[in-house]
C-alpha cells in the first residue's frame, strides 16, 4: 500500500468555527518564526495531486513568490522536479508537472496577509522560495513508471468516474480506515474493532481539565476530524460547553496513532469522522 509523507515539521491546529487572524503573529524579520508559520500553513493546506498518486509519481516542487510591502503574496510560480517516472512524450510530462505545480502554487497563494519586511524602518518587498516535497513511501525502491499521453487520458477518465461516483455516494468509503491492531480482524468485525480501539484510546488518554473541575464545568464535546490518505489525523474541530473541555478533547484526538487509510476502488481517500467525548462530574 502506498503512503505519502510531507517533510515538514510543524502542524497547525484550528478551533472549530473560529476565523484565522489575517495577519500572522510574527514578521519576516523573525526568520525562525516566519518559517515555522509557513511550514504550518503548508501542512494545513497540503493535498497530494490525484494524478500524481495514481501513477506513483513523487516530486519536489520549488515555489517562488514575493511578499510585497502590504504583506500580500504575489508573483507565484513553481518548478517541479519529478521522481520515479519517465515520459514517452513531452505532453504527458507537462501534464504531470502541471498538476504538482498547480497544487503547490495554490498552497502559497492562500498564505494569509503577513507582516512585511522592514529594513532600517523602511518597508520593502522580498522574494522567497519554498520547497514542497510530495513523497510516497511503501512503494518499490527504484521503481520507474513509463507514462505516455494515452495512459494519462486513461488515468484522467478513471479519476473522473471515481469522483462522479463519490458525488453520488457522498460519505461512503468501500474500505474504511483500520485502527492499528485491527489489521488481521475479519472484514465483518473491523468496524467493531475500530470503535473498540477508539474507546480504549479515549479512556487511556482521558484527562479532566483542572479548571473545569474547579468551576463545575461539564458536558459533551463533539469532535470532528479527518483521517487522511496518509493515515494521519488532521482537520480537528471541536464544539463543547467550554474551551477547556474542547482543548482536552482535541488533545485526545491528537494522540491517535497513524491509521491505515480508507480506500475506494483501490485508491486511498480522506475519511471524515465525528464523535462525542463526555466530561461528567460525579
Amino acid at each position: 500500500m502506498k503512503k505519502l509523507i510531507l517533510l515538514l515539521l510543524f502542524i497547525s491546529l484550528d478551533s472549530f468555527g473560529q476565523n484565522k487572524n489575517p495577519v500572522l503573529d510574527c514578521n519576516i524579520n523573525d526568520n525562525s518564526c516566519f518559517q515555522t508559520l509557513v511550514n504550518q500553513h503548508v501542512l494545513d493546506n497540503f493535498n497530494y495531486p490525484e494524478l500524481g498518486s495514481y501513477f506513483n509519481v513523487q516530486a519536489m516542487v520549488y515555489v517562488d513568490y514575493i511578499i510585497d510591502t502590504n504583506g500580500v503574496v504575489g508573483n507565484v510560480s513553481s518548478k517541479a522536479a519529478l521522481i520515479g517516472v519517465s515520459f514517452e512524450d513531452v505532453e504527458s510530462k507537462n501534464i504531470i508537472s502541471s498538476v504538482f505545480e498547480k497544487a503547490a502554487n495554490l498552497i502559497i497563494e492562500n498564505l494569509p496577509q503577513i507582516n512585511p519586511l522592514t529594513i532600517d524602518d523602511v518597508v520593502v518587498s522580498k522574494k522567497f522560495r519554498t520547497p514542497i516535497l510530495y513523497r510516497l513511501i511503501d512503494i518499490d525502491k527504484g521503481l520507474i513508471n513509463s507514462i505516455n499521453i494515452n495512459k494519462i487520458n486513461n488515468g484522467l477518465d478513471f479519476l473522473s468516474n471515481l469522483n462522479q461516483d463519490e458525488l453520488l455516494n457522498s460519505g461512503v468509503v468501500v474500505n474504511a480506515p483500520i485502527f492499528p491492531g485491527c489489521e488481521d480482524t475479519k472484514e465483518s468485525e473491523k468496524s467493531n474493532c475500530f470503535q473498540g480501539k477508539m474507546n480504549q484510546h479515549i479512556r487511556k488518554n482521558f484527562r479532566y481539565p483542572e479548571f473545569a473541575q474547579k468551576n463545575g464545568i461539564q458536558g459533551r464535546v463533539f469532535v470532528q476530524f479527518m483521517i487522511g490518505i496518509d493515515g494521519n489525523i488532521s482537520g480537528i474541530r471541536t464544539r463543547g460547553p467550554h474551551g477547556s473541555l474542547e482543548k482536552a478533547a482535541e488533545r485526545i484526538i491528537l494522540l491517535l496513532p497513524k491509521m491505515k487509510p480508507g480506500k475506494r476502488n483501490g485508491l486511498r481517500v480522506r475519511t471524515p469522522f465525528s464523535m462525542p467525548i463526555t466530561y461528567r462530574l460525579n
